[in-house]
């Protein structure tokens, strides 16, 4: 995953902090297979933005005390895209 955009397939589903362009928190690919109406996941990269955004693994923590994302859920979040959820509208 480069720059926030998918490349092509490594085989390797890795999540890592990087920099995204602003006012993106982290983002999600997803490498697929199959046929019509019927895909496997054969790869899924996430990125978290590490430029802009201040980042908590631990919630109610003294440290979250500021404008922090909770890394699992947005995490949790963009892995659903994975599994085939969209954005609400």
């Amino acid at each position: 995953m480069g720059a926030g955009l998918c490349d092509t397939d490594d085989g390797r589903s890795v999540v890592a902090f990087g920099d995204l362009k602003s006012g993106v928190v982290a983002a999600a690919c997803t490498i697929s297979e199959g046929g019509p109406g019927y895909d496997d996941v054969a790869a899924a990269d996430g990125k978290i933005n590490r430029a802009g955004s201040r980042w908590t693994a631990k919630l109610g923590s003294r440290s979250c005390r500021g404008a922090y994302y909770y890394v699992e859920a947005v995490m949790a979040y963009e892995w659903g895209h994975s599994f085939g959820l969209g954005h609400v509208p």
